[in-house]
C-alpha cells in the first residue's frame, strides 16, 4: 500500500538548502529511495575548494549514503538532482533571474536547511547566513506559484533559556528592525563588545539569530512549517545504522570512542543528552511538508 506522504510528492519539485550538508544529504537520499516518482531536486550550492557546482553534485552522489540505490541498481534516479549555483550569505541567494525563474515556475515543496552552525562565529556572520539567508529564502517562496509547503529547520536550543518549551514561537529575543540597524551601522570592534549585551540571555549568536529566523518564517504568509531538532547524531536505522559525515556536536567523541581512540570522557549521570539520529530528523521534515499541505 503507497503511503499517502509518498503519493503526496509524487511528481513534485523540491528546492533544497544546505544539500551537502549532514542532514541535506540524508533527506536527499530518503526522498529519491522512498518518494522515486518525485519531481526534480533542485540543489542549492556554491563553487567551494576551486570546484564547481557539477563536480559538488558528482562528489554527493559518491557519498556512501546512496548505497542503497546503487545496490538496487536506482541511479537513474540522480538524473532528478540538479545543482544551482547560489549562497544564502548572498543577494537575492547569488540565483541568476534564470535558475531563479526556474524555481519560482516549477518548484512546489522548499528545505530551508543551510545554516552556519559554527557557535564560535560572530554576529554579523552569524546574522547573515541565519537570519538574513532564511529571509531570503522566505523572499523566494513568496514568488513561487504554486508553494505547497516549506519546512524550516531550527533547532530545539532557540528556546535553551526556557525550562519548559511547547511547540509554539516565542516572542523574538529583540526587535528584528533595531536590531539589522546595529549590524548596519557598528563597525565590527563596536559590535563584538557589544554582543553579549544583544544576546541577552542567548548563549550564542546561533541560538540568538536562529530564534529571530524562525519570525520571519511566521511571518512570512506562507504556508510554512518549523522542525527542531537536538543535537543530530548519526543514523538509527536509514539509510545505514550508525552511518554519519559529521563531527559535530557529540558525534565527534562518539566516532572517537567507536575508533578506540578516546578511551573515556567526563560525564554526569544527572544530565539529559538531547541526541536525535539523522534519519528521525529527516522522516520528521519530510512528514512535516506533507502536513502543512494537508492542513491548509
Amino acid at each position: 500500500m503507497t503511503s499517502r506522504v509518498t503519493e503526496f510528492y509524487n511528481g513534485k519539485s523540491v528546492f533544497i538548502t544546505g544539500g551537502t550538508g549532514f542532514v541535506g544529504v540524508c533527506l536527499i537520499e530518503k526522498l529519491l529511495r522512498c518518494c522515486p516518482d518525485i519531481g526534480n531536486l533542485y540543489l542549492l550550492m556554491r563553487p567551494k575548494k576551486g570546484k564547481q557546482i557539477t563536480e559538488r553534485l558528482e562528489e554527493l552522489t559518491k557519498n556512501s549514503v546512496f548505497n542503497r540505490l546503487k545496490e538496487d541498481k536506482q541511479t537513474d534516479l540522480f538524473k532528478k538532482l540538479i545543482a544551482v549555483a547560489g549562497d544564502v550569505g548572498e543577494e537575492n541567494l547569488g540565483l541568476s533571474l534564470e535558475d531563479r525563474a526556474t524555481l519560482i515556475n516549477k518548484v512546489e515543496i522548499v528545505f530551508h536547511s543551510a545554516a552556519t552552525l559554527d557557535f564560535e562565529a560572530d554576529l554579523r556572520s552569524t546574522t547573515n547566513i541565519n537570519l538574513l539567508g532564511t529571509r531570503k529564502i522566505v523572499q523566494l517562496c513568496q514568488e513561487i506559484k504554486n508553494l505547497k509547503a516549506l519546512v524550516h529547520v531550527s533547532s530545539a536550543y532557540v528556546n535553551s533559556v526556557l525550562h519548559d518549551v511547547d511547540e509554539i514561537v516565542y516572542p523574538a529575543p529583540a526587535d528584528v528592525k533595531t536590531f539589522l540597524n546595529l549590524i548596519d551601522t557598528l563597525d565590527d570592534a563596536t559590535l563584538n563588545s557589544k554582543t553579549p549585551e544583544i544576546l541577552n540571555n542567548h548563549a550564542n549568536p546561533y541560538t540568538f539569530t536562529k530564534h529571530l529566523a524562525e519570525h520571519e518564517i511566521v511571518n512570512g504568509g506562507l504556508p510554512a512549517t518549523i522542525v527542531r531538532p537536538s543535537m543530530i547524531t548519526g543514523a538509527w536505522k536509514e539509510p545505514v545504522p550508525g552511518w554519519t559525515i559529521s563531527k559535530n556536536g557529540p558525534q565527534g567523541f562518539i566516532l572517537g570512542a567507536s575508533k578506540g581512540i578516546v578511551r573515556r570522557l567526563p560525564v554526569a549521570k544527572h544530565l539529559i543528552y538531547d541526541y536525535i539520529p539523522v534519519d528521525v530528523v529527516v522522516n520528521s521534515l519530510i512528514v512535516a511538508a506533507y502536513n502543512v499541505d494537508r492542513d491548509r
